[in-house]
C-alpha cells in the first residue's frame, strides 16, 4: 500500500471515528445534565481532566517510540522493530504501575478539592478510582499495540477498534441512564470496553507482525527522546486539561459544566481537524527518513492548503452556529440559561483558530523527531498558561481562560514556525501568513450575513439541521472561493493527487 493511500485510508478511519466520537460525547453529557444534573456533570467532567494529568507519566513514550520505528519499519528491519516495541511493552508496564499510584492519591485528595456540600468523601473517591482505573488497564495492555500500528501508518487499525468501543459505550451508557444507575456504574462503562478494543488488537498484531516477542530483547534507544516529546504532549494538552483544573479550585462545578459544553463542541473540531492530521505525522516521518526533500515541500504545500481550508470552514459554522445548536440542545434543562453566551463562543473559535494553525508545523516537527528543539516553545507554553490562568480565571472566569489560551497559543505556533524553518524545511514566511489571514478573512465574510440579514432561531432538531445544510453550503462558496483565487495550483494538484489514486484503482480492478 503506497503511502498516499495509506493517508487516505487513515484520514477516512479516522474521518468515521470522528462523527461517531462527536455524537457520543455530546449525547452522553446532555443525559447527564438531563438525568443527574449540571453539578455532577461538572464534577465528572473536572476528575476526568484531573486524571488526565495522570496520563503526563507516560507522556513521551509513544511518541519517541513511534519516532524510533519510522527508520527499521522503512528498512523492513525486523531485529530493531522487535527490540523497540519490546522496551515499549516494559516502559508501559513500568508507568502503570506509577499511574494506578497517582489513582489511589488523587482519589484521597479531590474530594477536599472541590467546592460542593452535596457530594461525599467516599462517593467524590470511589467515582475518581472508577475513571482513573481504565487509565491504568489501557497502559497495561493496549498502549503497546498502538506504536507499532501509528509507526507503520496503520492508523486506521486503531480508528475502527475505536469505532466499536464508542458504539458499546453508548449503548451501555444509555441504558445505564435510563435505568437510573448510579454515576460510578456509568462511568466503569469505558474500563469493560477497553478489554474488547485489546482483544482485537491483539489479534490483528499477531496476525500481521508474527515475528514481533515483546518480552524479547530490548534496547533503551527508543526513549531517548522520550523528555522533550512528553513535553510536546504536554503543552498539547495543557490547553484542555488546566482551566478546568483551575476553574475547579477558583470556581464552581456548575460552571465547569459550562465550559465543558463549549469544550466539547470545539474539541469535536478538533478531533475532525485529527483526521487530516492522524496519518501525516508518520507520513512525514516516512519522507524525512528517506530524505526526499522536494517531496516533502510539495506534500507541506498540499496538506497545509487542505488543512487551513478545512479549518476556515469548520470555525466559520461554529461561530454562525454555535448559540443556536446550544438553544436546541439544552432545551428542557432548568438553567441552560448559564450556558448561552455569545463571547463564549468567539473566543473558542479564535482559540481554535490560534491552536490549529499549527497543526501542519507540529506534525513536521513530530516526524522530524524534534522534540529536543522545540523544547523551549512547550516550556514556555506550559509556564505561560499556567501563571496567567492562575492570575485571569479568579477575576474574569470563563473569559479570562479563553483570552489566556488564545494569546499562548498564538506565541507558540510563531515559536514552532521558526523552528521548522531551522531545522526542517524553508517554509514561505508570506505563505504562512498567507493562510492564517484568508482563514481570518473567510470566518469575517461568512459570519457577516447572520450579524446583520439572518436571525437563526430554529425551533428543533429538524428546523436547526435545516439552517446547519444552508450555514454549511453558504460557508463552503466562500472557502472555495478563497482557493480559486489564491490558492489555485495547489487546488488542482490536491485533485489531481485524488483523481490518480481513483483513476488507478479503476484500472486495476477491470
Amino acid at each position: 500500500m503506497t503511502r498516499t493511500k495509506k493517508m487516505i485510508w487513515n484520514s477516512v478511519s479516522s474521518g468515521i471515528q470522528v462523527i461517531f466520537s462527536i455524537v457520543v460525547g455530546l449525547v452522553i453529557p446532555r443525559l447527564i445534565i438531563g438525568y443527574y444534573g449540571s453539578e455532577l456533570n461538572g464534577l465528572t467532567v473536572s476528575i476526568k481532566q484531573f486524571v488526565a494529568y495522570l496520563a503526563y507519566l507516560e507522556a513521551g513514550l509513544g511518541a519517541s517510540f513511534i519516532y524510533s520505528l519510522f527508520k527499521p519499519l522503512s528498512k523492513n528491519d525486523k531485529s530493531e522493530i522487535n527490540e523497540i516495541v519490546s522496551q515499549a511493552r516494559r516502559s508501559y508496564v513500568r508507568t502503570s504501575i506509577y499511574y494506578l499510584i497517582g489513582v489511589a492519591i488523587l482519589s484521597s485528595i479531590y474530594p477536599f478539592i472541590i467546592n460542593s456540600d452535596e457530594i461525599s468523601y467516599i462517593f467524590a473517591f470511589i467515582l475518581v478510582f472508577s475513571i482513573g482505573v481504565a487509565g491504568v488497564f489501557e497502559l497495561q495492555t493496549l498502549s503497546k499495540y498502538k506504536v507499532i500500528l501509528v509507526a507503520d501508518q496503520k492508523v486506521y487499525i486503531i480508528s475502527f477498534t475505536s469505532l466499536i468501543t464508542l458504539v458499546f459505550n453508548l449503548i451501555f451508557t444509555i441504558i445505564l441512564v435510563k435505568i437510573h444507575a448510579s454515576i460510578i456504574f456509568v462511568m466503569l462503562i469505558p474500563l469493560i470496553s477497553l478489554f474488547v478494543r485489546v482483544i482485537i488488537l491483539n489479534l490483528y498484531v499477531k496476525k500481521h507482525y508474527s515475528y514481533i516477542n515483546y518480552k524479547g530483547k530490548s534496547i533503551k534507544k527508543a526513549s531517548k527522546k522520550r523528555f522533550d516529546a512528553m513535553l510536546m504532549e504536554v503543552s498539547k494538552s495543557i490547553n484542555l486539561t488546566l482551566p478546568v483544573i483551575v476553574i475547579t479550585i477558583f470556581g464552581s462545578l456548575s460552571t465547569i459544566s459550562v465550559y465543558s459544553i463549549y469544550a466539547i463542541i470545539f474539541s469535536g473540531l478538533k478531533k475532525i481537524l485529527h483526521v487530516i492530521t492522524s496519518g501525516v505525522v508518520s507520513t512525514f516521518g516516512n519522507i524525512i527518513a528517506k530524505e526526499e526533500t522536494e517531496i516533502l515541500k510539495k506534500t507541506i504545500s498540499e496538506y497545509s492548503t487542505i488543512l487551513f481550508f478545512t479549518i476556515s470552514f469548520l470555525y466559520s459554522c461554529a461561530l454562525i452556529l454555535i448559540i443556536p445548536f446550544l438553544t436546541i440542545y439544552l432545551s428542557g434543562i432548568p438553567d441552560s440559561s448559564i450556558y448561552i453566551n455569545l463571547v463564549y463562543g468567539i473566543l473558542f473559535v479564535a482559540w481554535g483558530l490560534s491552536h490549529n494553525a499549527r497543526l501542519s508545523y507540529t506534525s513536521l516537527i513530530e516526524g522530524a523527531g524534534l522534540y529536543k528543539e522545540s523544547r523551549k516553545a512547550n516550556i514556555f507554553q506550559i509556564i505561560f498558561i499556567t501563571i496567567f490562568l492562575l492570575a485571569f480565571v479568579p477575576t474574569y472566569g470563563i473569559t479570562g481562560a479563553l483570552i489566556v489560551l488564545i494569546v499562548g497559543a498564538t506565541i507558540k505556533t510563531v515559536w514552532l514556525i521558526g523552528v521548522v524553518r531551522k531545522y526542517v524545511i524553508k517554509l514561505s514566511i508570506f505563505s504562512i501568513f498567507s493562510l492564517v489571514m484568508r482563514s481570518i478573512l473567510v470566518i469575517f465574510i461568512s459570519y457577516i450575513p447572520f450579524i446583520f440579514w439572518f436571525k437563526l432561531n430554529p425551533q428543533n432538531v429538524i428546523e436547526f439541521v435545516f439552517d446547519a445544510v444552508i450555514v454549511g453550503l453558504w460557508v463552503l462558496v466562500i472557502s472555495m472561493l478563497n482557493l480559486l483565487l489564491f490558492d489555485r495550483k495547489n487546488l488542482k494538484a490536491i485533485i489531481s493527487r485524488f483523481y490518480n489514486l481513483v483513476y488507478k484503482k479503476k484500472e486495476r480492478k477491470c
